[in-house]
């Protein structure tokens, strides 16, 4: 990952779903700025991730409510959200 040891760092924690207990790999910023807003691209993947992945009405609704920013880089938000043409 390229942000890695660079306001972001990794750790192990353990899921619960139907299939079971798994361990997952996740990333975690370790430098937080709360007046940074997400690009609506950015914002638009993890709400396609929540629901496909089934997560709770009210947890969607928690992302939804997050303030996203327009990314000045037009094709790089095309680019992202070209993966689910």
């Amino acid at each position: 990952m390229e942000g890695l040891r660079f306001g972001y760092d990794e750790k192990v924690v353990e899921v619960i779903t139907e299939q079971g207990k798994l361990n997952i790999l996740m990333y975690f910023a370790t430098r937080v700025n709360s007046s940074l807003k997400p690009y609506c691209w950015y914002k638009e993947h993890v709400l396609i991730g929540a629901r496909e992945h089934g997560l709770p009405p009210e947890h969607i609704a928690q992302i939804e409510a997050i303030a996203a920013v327009e990314d000045p880089d037009v094709t790089r938000g095309e680019r992202e959200l070209a993966i689910y043409c």
